[in-house]
């Protein structure tokens, strides 16, 4: 059965997929192996040496999982070591069926059974052609634990078992690896999330507004549609035209009226077919519901070295970063802490628009379906098959360094090799804001500048208040008229549908708005290496007892254009941690608020200057702050809030770069 796949596969940047599915029962315990002696062998010409097998893989309530798996073509009591990865995304051609041409896992499952192992592609629970209900997220916990241990237990398996993946395929494999079964001995996970508070749901606990809408309705619409047509002895005639009828009315609606519905609870497009959403937004503090799922909260359980990859400008880059230190401070073993690495590429789930671009990114294109030899191949022949292949002696961390062009769009990159991350050579320099209390917009007075150039750190608080009369600007918030999303770290593709563009992109037409700030340096007479996590101190007042604070790093170039570099984002009730419980401020006071930026590894070369935005929206990246204070879920009613960002000396408002030093930038 053929379908349109155009927004399925829109979701599935560069093959990687993301899954929230089923609640089970708490209780890790392993599955009784099923006897699949009578499975019929598939082969194929093109690819010889190699068989493949339909598998039904059961969960402990007796739901029972589909997929196959890819095995050299011996002798049937021949064992092998077996990884498997695990897909919500197999309708859209990730794990579809056996040596499908353009499946993206044909490459993976083909050069490792051609290698020696047993590789196992498996539908998650309420996807494609496995039974139960998607429960997004929750299920892949004890569902992945069961798969592993069922794996194990398989004849052709010689009970090492590894699990691999990318975004969802991602969750599935963090989630499978904390849950902690005894067979599991290697994971190598891409491009995903920590804590799907602070990186996936919501980001530092502001809901992801455009991806939590685009993706749910890329990734399970459409086979929800078929699902559940299909059991209803529906034609395929009719099937057909009913998902072209949604696609139709995702394309129209999503970026014009879905991602502007308020209350955001209103919003029930995704209901008929699963409630996630609405589950989701039930839970917007993080609370024990996330918890549970918490990677870094059960990183303990993981006591074998983990290989993480990820990007620059990937939506899950805070993710990446995050999982990798929490493994090397906290993991359950002193190999596991001492043998994690961690490989980050530029774009990941965001596009290359060429604005600018950074050249070939040799970590990253290690993940296209034309490799030769999988980037983990090494890791899992070391963990697996205890081959001393030299694998533990690589350097713990490889790093892609941007450099972007003087003038027009080709920028170009290098690699750079650490014993760890951040490094240890980095030195945190301070940029502080100023202005003529006219910041706003990019024509505007702000500008940043090294302590001890135009500041007396010994001055009073009462010469300071008396001369500053320029030490602070002011801008208004309006939740009808919000900052539109110009780049960044999003996912997937979404500049195809009518929504934002992802990645580097020029940054004019938010830089001439009257409520976003702009504060540029002078040019640079040496160049900067920025390697590792961006920060800004933010002191703010606002007339709103709630409302958001966000920020963006930006290069500006020689010839006068930009690319957006980094952003993030607060929200003041969470200005505590996105882990704190919710406190609203008193208006007009003024606060502290510290915004995380992320992480980046880039090159202000010379002649660059360095820009900070700041505002209070970027949607529909976040959706919007209403300002009254009341539920920003549950409500619609809005209120224009009237901020003030104070640069004195006693609220010195500074942008924080991690300076490398040390490090050569090839010509």
């Amino acid at each position: 059965m053929l379908y349109n796949k155009t927004l399925a596969n829109f979701s599935i940047c560069i093959g990687i997929s993301l899954t929230l599915v089923g609640c089970n029962n708490d209780n890790n315990e392993p599955t009784t192996p099923i006897d699949d002696t009578n499975s019929q062998l598939i082969r194929s010409d093109a690819y010889p040496g190699i068989t493949c097998e339909e598998l039904s893989i059961p969960m402990r309530d007796g739901i029972l999982t589909t997929g196959f798996v890819y095995r050299p073509d011996e002798d049937t009591s021949q064992q092998y070591p077996t990884i498997i990865t695990r897909s919500p995304y197999s309708r859209s051609g990730y794990g579809q069926e056996c040596f499908l041409e353009n499946d993206l896992t044909l490459t993976d499952g083909t050069l490792f059974a051609q290698s020696g192992y047993a590789f196992i592609i498996q539908s998650v629970r309420g996807t494609y052609t496995s039974d139960g209900e998607v429960d997004v997220l929750r299920q892949e916990k004890n569902d992945g634990y069961d798969s592993v241990e069922w794996a194990a237990g398989q004849e052709w398996s010689n009970g090492n078992v590894g699990i691999k993946g990318g975004s969802y395929l991602g969750v599935t494999t963090w989630q499978t690896t904390i849950s902690a079964p005894p067979s599991l001995k290697a994971a190598s996970i891409a491009i995903t999330a920590e804590d799907y508070h602070r990186e996936w749901v919501y980001d530092q606990g502001i809901p992801h507004h455009s991806f939590n809408i685009s993706w749910l309705e890329a990734a399970f619409t459409t086979d929800e549609i078929i699902r559940q047509e299909t059991a209803k002895g529906t034609s395929e005639e009719i099937i057909t035209q009913m998902v072209a009828d949604r696609q139709t009315l995702a394309f129209t609606k999503m970026w014009s009226d879905w991602v502007w519905q308020l209350p955001l609870t209103s919003f029930t497009e995704f209901d008929e077919f699963h409630n996630t959403y609405q589950t989701w937004l039930e839970h917007p503090d993080y609370d024990e519901f996330w918890q549970e799922i918490d990677v870094g909260a059960n990183i303990e359980q993981v006591n074998f070295p983990v290989l993480i990859l990820g990007a620059w400008y990937d939506i899950f880059a805070d993710g990446t970063v995050a999982s990798y230190n929490s493994m090397k401070s906290r993991a359950g073993s002193i190999e596991a802490r001492d043998e994690t690495k961690l490989l980050i590429g530029i774009f990941g789930h965001s596009t290359d628009h060429s604005t600018p671009s950074f050249g070939i990114d040799t970590i990253l294109s290690a993940l296209a379906p034309t490799v030769t030899r999988p980037y983990d191949m090494d890791y899992f022949d070391r963990y697996l098959k205890s081959i001393e292949n030299g694998y533990d002696e690589q350097p713990n961390v490889t790093l892609t360094v941007m450099v972007p062009p003087d003038a027009g769009q080709q920028g170009s990159n290098f690699v750079i090799e650490a014993p760890d991350y951040p490094l240890a050579n980095t030195e945190y320099r301070s940029f502080y804001l100023n202005s003529d209390g006219n910041a706003n917009d990019r024509a505007g007075s702000g500008g940043l500048s090294l302590f001890g150039e135009n500041r007396n750190a010994d001055i009073s608080t009462s010469e300071a208040v008396d001369t500053a009369s320029f030490a602070a600007d002011l801008f208004s918030y309006d939740p009808l008229n919000p900052v539109p999303t110009m780049g960044g770290n999003l996912c997937c593709g979404t500049d195809l549908t009518g929504g934002p563009k992802s990645g580097a992109v020029e940054q004019a037409e938010v830089e001439i708005r009257d409520d976003v700030l702009v504060y540029t340096s002078a040019p640079l007479i040496e160049p900067l290496v920025v390697i590792g996590p961006v920060s800004v101190e933010l002191f703010a007042k606002s007339s709103a007892m709630n409302t958001d604070f966000m920020a963006k790093l930006v290069d500006v170039r020689p010839d006068g254009s930009t690319h957006n570099i980094l952003d993030g984002a607060v929200r003041a009730s969470l200005r505590n941690g996105s882990k704190s419980q919710p406190s609203l401020i008193e208006p007009n006071k003024t606060y502290k608020y510290s915004i995380n930026l992320g992480d980046t590894g880039t090159v202000f070369p010379v002649g660059h200057r360095i820009r900070l935005q700041v505002t209070s929206s970027n949607f529909p990246k976040f959706a919007r702050n209403l300002n009254t204070g009341a539920s920003n879920e549950t409500t619609s009613e809005t209120m224009v809030a009237n901020q003030v960002i104070l640069h004195d000396v006693i609220n010195a408002s500074r942008l924080i770069l991690p300076i490398a030093e040390g490090i050569d930038i090839p010509n």
